[in-house]
C-alpha cells in the first residue's frame, strides 16, 4: 500500500489517500471512505479482463481505424498521412471487413463504437455501411471530427440510427487557424450543421475538443472562444472536452515534441489550470450545473475523469481494475482497421499491428508497456486519474516530458475532488507513505 498526505487548509487537518483502494483515511488511520457500491466480487471478476495484452472475441468497446486521410494538417497530430480532402469510395474491403466481425465476434455485449481516421467524415461512404450493420438501440457510436466536413446529410443518418451518437469536434478554439486550419465557424453549411446536431439533443451530442498544448493553453481564452460560438449560433448544447498535448512519438521529434508545455512555460500553465478550477467551484457553489454559464461545461470538472466525478469516486472504496486510460489494456476494448488488423490502437501506424481478427485468440499488444505502474508511477497520488499516461513503450524521457505536465493537469482535478468532498481546500504534503500509523507515531515523538 502506498499512501499521500494531505492537508486541509482552513481546519489544518491531516489526512491520507491510499491509491489502490482508493480510500480515504483521518490522520489515526480510521477509514473515511465508504464500502464499494458494488461487491468486491464484482471488481475480482472483472480484473482478468483488465491490465493484459489479450484480446477476447466478445467486446464491449470497438475501434474502428478507417484510414489516416485528412484534410487538415495538425502540427501535432500522430498521423500525418494527409490525403485528399475529397470523400473517398467505399473501401473494397469493406464488405470483407463487416463479414468478419459478424463471423469472428460475439457482439452481444458491446456497447461503444468509435470510428477514426485521419478525418472519418471523408470516408462516409464506409461509415453508413458499417453504422447500419452494428446500430442498436442501447449501443453508442463516437466520431472524432475536425468538423470541417460536417453537412445535412449526416444529421439526416444519424437521425435514423436506433444507437446514440456523440461527436467530438477537434477545434483549438483561438488557436484554431495557427495549429489546425481553415475556421470552420466561418462556413455556413457547418454551422448550420451544427445547430441541427445541437438540436436533436441527446440523441446526437457532441463537444468542441481543444488541445493544450504550447501555444495555446490558456483555459480561458479558448472557454471564452467557445462561449461566444455557443451563444452566438444558440447551441444550447455545447460543451468542451479539453484535451491535454502529449508526445506520442517515440524519436521526440518535433512533430509532437514541441507542442507540449515545456519548463519556462509549467509555472504559468500551473497557475491557469489552478484558478480555472477555482472559478469553476466557484460557479458551481453560486449557480450549480447549467448549461447556459460563463464557465462551459467540460469534461476536465463536469466529464467522467472530472473534479465531480472523481468527487463521487472518492467517496467510495472503489479497488482499481484498469492500468490505462485508453482501454489498450483491456481485453474486451478491441482496435481494428477495415484490414481487419488488430492494432494497440486506432490512432498507430502498422507498426504496432499485433495480428488479425480472425486470431484473437493469439494475439498479443506487445507494446504495451504494462510494468510503468509498478515503478515509476506506483506512489503517484494522481495515478488512479492519470493511468500512467499513453501505454506505448517510449523513451524515458519522452514519458517524463507528458508526465510533468500531467501531474499539473491531473493533481488539480484531485484536490478539487477532495475539495468538492471534504468541504474545504486541500494540499497536497507527501508521497510514498507505506504505514500510516508509524508516521503518526513519529509525528508524536517529534
Amino acid at each position: 500500500m502506498s499512501y499521500s498526505k494531505f492537508r486541509m487548509k482552513k481546519s489544518n487537518r491531516i489526512f491520507y489517500y491510499e491509491i489502490e483502494e482508493n480510500a480515504i483515511y483521518n490522520e489515526s488511520g480510521d477509514p473515511l471512505s465508504l464500502p464499494p457500491e458494488l461487491p468486491y466480487e464484482w471488481y475480482e471478476s472483472v480484473k482478468p479482463i483488465h491490465g493484459t495484452r489479450k484480446k477476447t472475441n466478445k467486446p464491449t468497446a470497438l475501434r474502428i481505424l478507417l484510414g489516416q486521410a485528412c484534410n487538415y494538417s495538425c502540427g501535432y497530430c500522430m498521423q500525418k498521412d494527409i490525403g485528399n480532402p475529397d470523400e473517398r469510395p467505399e473501401n473494397t474491403q469493406l464488405k470483407d471487413f463487416i463479414n468478419s466481425l459478424e463471423k469472428y465476434l460475439d457482439l452481444e455485449n458491446l456497447e461503444r463504437i468509435e470510428l477514426w481516421g485521419g478525418e472519418p467524415f471523408l470516408y462516409w461512404k464506409d461509415i453508413i455501411p458499417i453504422m447500419k450493420f452494428l446500430d442498436k438501440k442501447g449501443r453508442h457510436f463516437y466520431i472524432s471530427t475536425n468538423g470541417s466536413p460536417l453537412r445535412q446529410k449526416h444529421v439526416d443518418f444519424f437521425a435514423t440510427l436506433e444507437s446514440s451518437v456523440m461527436m467530438g469536434i477537434s477545434h483549438d478554439g483561438p488557436g484554431q487557424e495557427l495549429l489546425r486550419g481553415d475556421e470552420i465557424f466561418n462556413n455556413k453549411s457547418v454551422v448550420s450543421t451544427i445547430q441541427k446536431l445541437d438540436a436533436l439533443y441527446p440523441k446526437i451530442q457532441y463537444s468542441f475538443n481543444p488541445v493544450v498544448s504550447a501555444q495555446n493553453f490558456d483555459l480561458f481564452a479558448i472557454n471564452d472562444f467557445f462561449c461566444n460560438i455557443r451563444d452566438k449560433y444558440g447551441l444550447n448544447n455545447a460543451r468542451i472536452s479539453f484535451t491535454l498535448g502529449r508526445i506520442y512519438d517515440e524519436t521526440n521529434s518535433q512533430n509532437s515534441a514541441d507542442h507540449v508545455i515545456g519548463p519556462t512555460q509549467i509555472p504559468l500553465f500551473k497557475d491557469i489550470v489552478e484558478e480555472y478550477h477555482n472559478k469553476n467551484m466557484d460557479q458551481l457553489l453560486l449557480k450549480g450545473i447549467r448549461k447556459d454559464l460563463p464557465l462551459m461545461m467540460s469534461n476536465i470538472f463536469h466529464g467522467t475523469d472530472g473534479v465531480l466525478k472523481h468527487a463521487s469516486v472518492y467517496k467510495h472504496k472503489v479497488p482499481v481494475t484498469f492500468t490505462t486510460g485508453c482501454g489498450a489494456d483491456a481485453a474486451d476494448i478491441l482496435s481494428i482497421d477495415i484490414q481487419g488488423n488488430v492494432r494497440l490502437c486506432p490512432h498507430t501506424s502498422e507498426k504496432y499491428i499485433a495480428g488479425k481478427i480472425d486470431n484473437l485468440k493469439g494475439i498479443r499488444i506487445i507494446q504495451l508497456d504494462l510494468d510503468r505502474k509498478k515503478t515509476h508511477c506506483s506512489d503517484c497520488n494522481v495515478r488512479r486519474i492519470c493511468k500512467s499516461s499513453c501505454p506505448i513503450k517510449f523513451p524515458d524521457e519522452v514519458f517524463l516530458q507528458n508526465c510533468r505536465v500531467e501531474k499539473i493537469w491531473y493533481g488539480a482535478i484531485q484536490r478539487k475532488a477532495l475539495q468538492l468532498l471534504l468541504g474545504e481546500e486541500v494540499e497536497l504534503l507527501e508521497l510514498g507513505i507505506k504505514n500510516i500509523t508509524a508516521t503518526k507515531e513519529n509525528e508524536n515523538i517529534c
